[in-house]
Formats: structure tokens, sequence, C-alpha cells
């Protein structure tokens, strides 16, 4: 009894935690997809002279400047 429930408690646990990895990465993807239109479209207006990625500490960074 103790092996299914432990058994059935992990599988349960695997589950959820696919769900939220799941659920963040589709939240990441649209607001980078989001981002990215409203910066093209902020360029195409001339809103912004010059739009680039630059590194970063932890990844990739945003430089905008008008």
């Amino acid at each position: 009894t103790g092996l299914a429930i432990a058994g059935g408690a992990t599988l349960l646990g695997a589950i959820e935690a696919w769900w939220w990895s799941d659920r963040g990465q589709s939240a990441a993807k649209r607001l980078s997809t989001d981002t990215a239109e409203e910066l093209r479209s902020d360029a195409e207006v001339g809103r912004a002279n010059s739009v680039e990625l630059v590194p970063s500490g932890r990844g990739l960074a945003v430089r905008i400047s008008w």
C-alpha cells in the first residue's frame, strides 16, 4: 500500500511539474512575441532610432535609443 501511494504521489508530482513548466514557457513565449512586435512597430514608426540586443550578465538585454 505504501509503495502504491508513493508511486502515485510521484506520478502526480511529475504531471504537476510538467504542467507548471509548460504554462510558464507558454507565457514567456507570448511575452517575447508581444515585446518583439511592439519593438518592431516602434522602429517602423520612427520612435526608436536604434533597437539592439546586447549581452548582459544573465543573457540578452534590449538597448533602445531615441
